[in-house]
């Protein structure tokens, strides 16, 4: 099953790290070799064990520590195979101890280095450029009784980062801990079995602190590990380097795949971008639906196809333009009238004339009959006010961004409980932008009466069209790339970058005739309804694939 599922089921470089973990659950339960009757029992070396570790106590060498608790029943998390046994990691060693919880003294000429968890890193001791060096009378004060049969284990925020000793000059931080096996324990075997699922939770489920997680020696000390026969030991070593190195090979795979698939679909995506025809477009539109499946390697990729049709429709190149449509010089004329009507009415103020486009603000050529203009001109707002009574509430977090429309949670607030920020006047029909953190895209528009009147948050930029004037468009077009570039240029502010609205009213938008404008919006919502059952239809896939891979490896790694 497992052979006849693997392309299906590795089809992604992070999925070998399943495998990994499955491989080593086998391991430390005795399922991944055959047993030999043969074999000296695990009890044995542990006699052996012990009686070094008296010799040593007798010798002065180590100290006599009390003796940890009996492993009880309810510790065991499951069954062992014959001629093996449960140990505490305590019972195994004959020192296990953590490094400096000062700081040491420093030298840029010092000759050995100052090394803490993030140092450990599968099996090697990592000296990294910013390492810290001391000299030889900080190592006299600081250094542990290392030796070949030494291995080191991070216990203070990246948990669980491996290392054996090999003569590095080096003195241990307070984030890793060391410990010295006893007798002929195989370091291998104890590596593998350190990096095993049950030991990761173990872990995870006695470190205490919340930001940076930190085990205590006491419960190093208390940790169980699944002893195998020595000559089990040793076979157990052997399959799982194999495995590994299989695995390493695999993911090396996966990665160039991904890779090559990446650049694949950034290759069809560009040509959907640089069509030159309708025809054109609809084949290369219907190849990208058909070979979809091939294309998602690449992360994101209908995000990308999303941003290519938009780029398409505000460039004139979704769909045919029509001459007899009336052009966009007519449809500026009336909103001009219409404009002088609302300030007449007192609806909106007069506002001082923005200066003309130059030549240099122009991103792009556009077809007959469009016309550049500032965003300011394709509408407006209307106005802020003091809630006077209960009102609802539309915050940022009302924004249904995906679907673009106000969400079904929108608050409803007693005027004296008004935020500060519940200002906007806003309209059935109206575009809201949020003008902090835009590149969320936090945009949508008012779809819908409200019991009680809608009040948005001064974090919006409101757009009320003129006449004649989609709002999808206005939408469309404040999601694409064009206009998410303008805006990224003139963003201020660090942890909450912002752009303010004279300057976000002063960008450009293309102004296609009105009857182009509605076969755009029709065009690009067909599309878009396209791009998001393809992106259903890939979650959907991953999740089965996710299930199958699940079970299957549970399958063949049974008993």
């Amino acid at each position: 099953m497992l052979l006849k599922e693997f392309s299906t089921i590795f089809d992604r470089p992070e999925k070998v790290k399943k495998l990994r973990e499955y491989i080593l659950s086998l391991a430390v339960r005795g399922k991944l070799v055959e047993q030999d009757e043969n074999d000296e029992p695990a009890s044995v070396l542990l006699e052996r064990i012990r009686a070094e570790k008296d010799r040593l106590v007798k010798e002065k060498k180590i100290k006599k520590e009390k003796p940890l608790l009996e492993i009880s029943e309810d510790e065991i998390p499951y069954e062992l195979p014959k001629g093996w046994e449960w140990v505490r990691l305590g019972d195994m060693v004959s020192i296990l101890g953590d490094g400096l919880h000062g700081t040491p003294n420093y030298s840029d000429k010092g000759e050995y280095y100052f090394v803490n968890g993030n140092n450990l890193n599968n099996g090697k001791i990592e000296i990294k450029s910013n390492t810290k060096m001391v000299d030889l009378s900080e190592f006299e004060k600081y250094k542990k009784p290392l030796n070949n049969s030494t291995m080191f284990i991070s216990i203070n925020g990246t948990l669980g980062n491996l290392a054996f000793y090999n003569d590095e000059k080096i003195i241990l931080g307070k984030s890793a801990c060391y410990f010295n096996l006893l007798n002929d324990t195989n370091k291998m075997y104890i590596f593998w079995a350190l990096k095993s699922g049950y030991v990761v939770e173990y872990l995870n489920n006695v470190a205490t602190g919340t930001t940076i997680k930190n085990v205590s020696l006491k419960s190093m000390k208390l940790l169980n590990i699944p002893l195998p026969p020595l000559n089990e030991q040793k076979r157990i070593v052997e399959k799982v380097n194999y495995l590994m190195e299989f695995c390493d090979k695999l993911e090396a795979q996966l990665e160039k795949k991904v890779k090559y698939a990446t650049l694949s679909a950034k290759s069809v995506l560009n040509g959907v971008s640089n069509c030159s025809s309708y025809d054109e477009l609809e084949e290369a539109l219907r190849f990208i639906i058909e070979n979809f499946k091939d294309l998602t390697l690449a992360d994101g990729a209908v995000g990308e196809l999303k941003n290519a049709i938009l780029s398409l429709a505000v460039k004139g190149k979704l769909v045919p333009q029509d001459d007899s449509d009336e052009p966009v010089g007519v449809l500026l004329e009336r909103i001009s009238e219409e404009k002088d009507r609302l300030v007449k009415e007192k609806k909106i103020k007069k506002e001082k004339p923005l200066p003309e486009i130059g030549d240099d603000e122009i991103p792009y050529e556009l077809p007959k009959g469009w016309e550049w203009v500032r965003l300011k001109d394709v509408g407006h707002n209307h106005g802020q006010k003091k809630p006077d009574s209960k009102f609802s509430y539309i915050d940022v977090g009302s924004i249904n961004k995906e679907l673009g429309v106000i969400g079904n949670d929108v608050n409803l607030i007693e005027a004296e409980d008004a935020p500060s920020r519940a200002r906007k006047i806003v309209k059935k029909g109206t575009v809201l932008y949020s003008t902090v953190r835009p590149y969320l895209l936090n945009i949508a528009i008012l779809d819908k009466e409200f019991e009680y009147e809608p009040i948005a948050s001064t974090a919006f930029a409101i757009i009320h069209p003129y006449l004649d004037i989609s709002n999808r468009y206005i939408y469309y077009y404040l999601r694409s790339n064009v206009f998410v570039s303008y805006v990224e240029s003139h963003m201020v502010g660090m942890a909450y970058p912002a752009i303010n609205d004279e300057k976000l009213f002063k960008g450009l938008i293309p102004l296609p005739p009105v009857k182009e404008q509605k076969r755009i919006v029709e065009k690009v919502d067909k599309l878009m309804k396209v791009c998001d059952e393809l992106e259903l239809r890939i979650e959907e896939s991953k999740k089965y694939n996710e299930k199958l891979m699940e079970s299957i490896l549970k399958e063949s790694f049974k008993a």
